[in-house]
């Protein structure tokens, strides 16, 4: 989740030296994160912070419960992004699935906009989504009129947007949308989704 990452730094290396990550550098990068994203690339973001010794010594237990280490003012240093293509002949597998009357959905940890990449790639989502509008008119997606997002029959759902449903709710959703993606699930919401 690089653009998760950018949140908690103030530095970017660059040629070997620091400089401000300014709002204006932080969404150039979310931007160039959005297009490898779009080409169903999965982007990886780097950081780093110096640890003062006499603070953190050689031996200090981290503790990520309680989270006793500094988790701000952090350097980004940069980022990866690959590709885990989906297997060979998943598509015409999809197809005959949807021909045989078989309604199938994707549930993947994926940032959403890879997860609707992939989505199209393999033939889960063939209509246009909410992200749809909001690339095509430059937008966030928070900034979609709802009366817009109404309109699409296809969606892809979000941890943050399942977290939000009840289970009424999320059976709703399935009856709603004919193609859902349901995007940076979690292990446990993914059992959720499958007993719903």
């Amino acid at each position: 989740a690089s653009e998760i990452v950018t949140e908690f730094c103030t530095k970017l290396l660059t040629n070997a030296e620091d400089q401000p990550l300014t709002p204006q550098a932080k969404k150039e990068l979310k931007e160039n994160f959005i297009k490898l994203a779009n080409m169903g690339e999965r982007v990886i973001g780097y950081c780093d912070y110096e640890l003062p010794l006499d603070q953190y010594p050689l031996g200090y237990v981290f503790d990520t419960q309680e989270q006793n280490f500094p988790l701000e003012n952090l350097r980004f240093l940069g980022a990866i992004s690959m590709i885990d293509p989906p297997r060979r002949d998943i598509e015409k597998s999809i197809a005959l699935c949807r021909q045989a009357g078989i309604r199938v959905i994707m549930v993947t940890g994926d940032h959403p906009v890879t997860a609707l990449a992939i989505s199209r790639r393999c033939g889960t989502i063939t209509r246009p989504t909410a992200y749809d509008y909001a690339f095509e008119h430059h937008i966030d997606l928070s900034d979609v009129p709802s009366h817009i997002k109404q309109q699409f029959k296809s969606a892809i759902i979000t941890n943050d947007e399942l977290r939000k449903m009840s289970v009424n709710d999320l059976k709703a959703a399935q009856k709603k949308y004919n193609e859902i993606t349901f995007a940076r699930t979690s292990p446990q919401q993914k059992l959720i989704i499958v007993e719903t």
